[in-house]
């Protein structure tokens, strides 16, 4: 998964998503992606602490408009929010256990669970597709499709339909947690006749 590499990108006032130079590039695949869990508001320092430390991360955001009283203004909001993605060595992972924003990692007992490095790839192209992207509730698993055209070309998910619009859901499982983007029915084949 050559792609999973360009995924240290984080929100940024200016762009959805944004590269963020890793010590560990040399060894993109080195290691496992994992969720931290973050306090609250404390995404813009975990990823500064996980920039200045050298560390590879991933925080995907919308773009939206919100209104205050006297003016609008576009802000980049999570759509994992509680959540930053990292690749580092599990059995080095004191250095970011200690930074201030970070709560701890997902883990099952004391096993930390591996993120697996296909969504948040599917979760980056949908990103960089400047489609409409929302956070959705996690849903079960329904039928598996495939995008055959357009900037999605190639992403595999689940087909849902929202206000009759359909869109595909793209999950992280471990986390229970998923987004969705709209996509153009032409565009959508199922996995079964994909292969």
């Amino acid at each position: 998964m050559g792609n999973v590499a360009k995924m240290a990108v984080a929100c940024s006032p200016s762009d959805n998503s944004s590269w963020s130079p890793s010590s560990l590039s040399n060894q993109p695949e080195a290691f496992p992606w994992y969720a931290l869990q973050i306090r609250q508001r404390g995404r813009e320092l975990c990823e500064q602490m996980l920039r200045n430390a050298g560390y590879e991360y991933f925080s995907p955001c919308q773009r939206t408009e919100r209104q205050w009283s006297d003016r609008k203004k576009i802000v980049d909001l999570p759509l994992f929010p509680g959540y930053v993605f990292c690749r580092f060595d599990p059995f080095k992972r004191l250095p970011i256990l200690k930074m201030p924003a970070v709560i701890g990692v997902v883990s099952a007992g004391k096993r930390l669970l591996e993120v697996d490095s296909r969504e948040l790839e599917a979760v980056r192209v949908a990103v960089e597709s400047r489609l409409p992207v929302e956070p959705v509730p996690y849903l079960s698993p329904g039928e598996k499709i495939i995008i055959t055209a357009g900037p999605l070309r190639g992403v595999e998910g689940v087909l849902e339909r929202v206000k009759k619009q359909p869109r595909l859901l793209l999950s992280i499982t471990m986390l229970n947690r998923s987004i969705s983007v709209e996509v153009d029915m032409s565009q959508v084949m199922p996995l079964t006749k994909a292969g």
